[in-house]
């Protein structure tokens, strides 16, 4: 197996990619235990890889519009300061594989069938034999490529400190008791047709607090706060909503204190499963064998209907989310192991 000193990633985004990528960076510190291995990311999604003690260094990239192209010269710089001697790119599109090969960097690795003409840029590609594959695998494809001796896949994300007295003190100012048992329903997604309905996630709100007593609390980002409010008038107990009201780090801290996750096909999804936190999930236009939360002891909740997985960001006819019933999510939420686990009744 050839040795590398120093390794790039090119993972900028989305936050639930980079979740899937996080195995890679254990295989690579376990084959290149010595080397100095560095990660180019979204600034907006850097949280979820600091304090990682496999990796020695975030680079932050202006991904979006026009900025990409116009941070492009003082990126390459830095790239080529670094004298990186493999750079692996698993973004796969024409701006990822363009600054892997401006890097300078003799060695770059990528996928053979990725988009927008990113192979071009490569001097080594990876073949995915199988379609059907998970995100997780696909990415490991690159390491095992490389010859390393693989293990079970490692997702650690370090939770700060600072970030769980912050949320510690989050819980405690929305009312929520020390022995309360935690529920997380995370209705947001990237795509507006990997969106269930509120109404839907109203309801199980009301069946978790009422039938289970537990706390439910409605998470995600700032855009998603209209939308916790629109579940909450829709409920006729209290959820708490605390969607807007942490940072990505602070988000990871808040899961790791959840017993059930009741979700979208989302990054809050990818993050939960990495946590080993029970997951169920609503998925319609993806494809859950490819993205779905991976490991034991989740479920996902889909219809078998011909035109899905289609992967539409919108569609004008939703059939595949709207027919999920509420009961169909709450048969789910009985089967999963976290009752068992919690002693939860």
């Amino acid at each position: 197996m050839q040795s590398y000193k120093n390794i790039l990633i090119i993972k900028p985004s989305s936050l639930g990619d980079i979740v899937h990528s996080l195995p890679v960076l254990k295989d690579l510190r376990s084959g290149f235990p010595r080397a100095n291995i560095a990660w180019l990311i979204k600034r907006q999604y850097a949280g979820i890889l600091e304090g990682n003690p496999y990796l020695n260094e975030i680079i932050h990239w202006e991904w979006n519009g026009a900025r990409w192209f116009a941070g492009l010269p003082g990126l390459i710089k830095k790239l080529k300061n670094s004298h990186f001697d493999l750079v692996i790119d698993l973004q796969g599109l024409f701006r990822s594989g363009l600054v892997s090969f401006l890097s300078g960097a003799n060695e770059r690795l990528g996928f053979k069938n990725a988009r927008e003409l990113s192979p071009i840029f490569y001097t080594k590609r990876v073949s995915v034999l199988r379609k059907e594959i998970h995100a997780v695998d696909r990415y490991r494809l690159i390491t095992d490529y490389l010859g390393i001796k693989q293990g079970p896949p490692d997702f650690t994300i370090a939770i700060d400190e600072q970030e769980k007295e912050c949320v510690e003190r989050l819980l405690f100012e929305s009312g929520v008791k020390s022995e309360d048992i935690l529920v997380m329903v995370n209705p947001s997604g990237r795509w507006q047709s990997k969106k269930w309905n509120p109404e839907g996630f109203a309801r199980i709100c009301d069946i978790l607090n009422t039938e289970y007593s537990v706390k439910t609390i409605i998470i995600g980002s700032q855009e998603d706060i209209g939308l916790a409010c629109e579940i909450k008038e829709l409920m006729k107990t209290t959820p708490v909503i605390l969607a807007g009201r942490t940072t990505i780090k602070g988000l990871v801290a808040l899961l790791s204190k959840a017993y059930l996750l009741v979700t979208n096909d989302s990054g809050p999804m990818h993050i939960a499963a990495a946590l080993n936190v029970p997951v169920v999930a609503i998925f319609g236009p993806t494809d859950p064998g490819r993205t779905g939360p991976y490991g034991k002891g989740h479920i996902v909740v889909r219809k078998e209907i011909p035109c899905s997985p289609c992967f539409k960001r919108d569609c004008k006819n939703l059939v595949c989310m709207e027919e999920v019933s509420v009961e169909e999510v709450k048969d789910k939420i009985g089967k999963t192991k976290w009752l068992e686990k919690q002693n939860v009744t």
